[in-house]
């Protein structure tokens, strides 16, 4: 085959190509690109400056860290890393957001409110609060929000629930009757789950972990306002 031929024989054909950093398949002018933009040329890039850095002496001095949050000390995987767990990282995470509300608490408020100004967004987040309360944090969320309600009605001070923790705690039973509750079930059914306060909000209870337990609803409603203790022996 002569020169002239040869040359400039892909100029017009397009190759299917797969990117190497990001994974999304790309068609490009030539038949050894494997980069489909030019922030993935630049994540390669940085990629092959720290493969470089973390081979060098001045990493395996700096690799050696303190948690800021549990004050442990740890070796570090990568150059940004400031917690020595998964955990640690997410309490991190949540004190770097507080941080960012409580620095720009204007502007994210006037951000939300021209967010819902839009009706196509009102329509969204309807749907979205439709599929959420289906599931059993959204029950969960909406029975803490009532109850939050109430108390502010009768203005007693409202402390953290962890209900997740109040389930593993209860053993997913009951605390009026001794039954299984069943988590899954949903209105209009009685059986279903709901939080009971151990001692009664009018009477001087408190909205606490420790004053909260499981219970059916049917036996929540039962119970009212008065002592567990004294329901019990009816529900038995």
């Amino acid at each position: 085959m002569n020169s002239k031929h040869t040359k400039g024989w892909h100029k017009n054909k397009t190759f299917a190509s797969k990117c190497t950093v990001c994974g999304k398949n790309f068609m490009s002018g030539t038949w050894n690109s494997f980069l489909c933009s030019d922030e993935c040329k630049r994540i390669r890039a940085n990629k092959k400056v720290m493969e470089k850095y973390y081979k060098t002496k001045v990493w395996k001095v700096f690799k050696h860290r303190i948690c800021k949050i549990c004050g442990v000390n740890f070796v570090a995987t990568t150059h940004n890393q400031e917690s020595c767990s998964i955990k640690c990282s997410k309490i991190n995470l949540q004190n770097i957001a507080k941080l960012h509300y409580t620095n720009n608490a204007e502007t994210i408020k006037l951000r939300v409110k021209l967010w819902y100004a839009k009706p196509e967004n009102k329509i969204k987040n309807k749907e979205w609060l439709k599929s959420y309360r289906k599931t059993t944090k959204g029950r969960i969320a909406k029975i803490a929000g009532t109850q939050a309600y109430r108390l502010r009605l009768k203005n007693t001070k409202k402390g953290k629930v962890d209900y997740a923790w109040i389930n593993e705690r209860d053993g997913f039973k009951c605390q009026l009757c001794f039954k299984k509750v069943d988590m899954t079930l949903r209105k209009p059914d009685m059986m279903r789950f709901s939080y009971d306060h151990i001692v009664p909000v009018s009477k001087g209870g408190e909205h606490t972990t420790q004053n909260n337990q499981l219970s059916h609803l049917i036996c929540n409603l039962i119970k009212h306002a008065k002592l567990s203790d004294l329901i019990q022996q009816n529900l038995l």
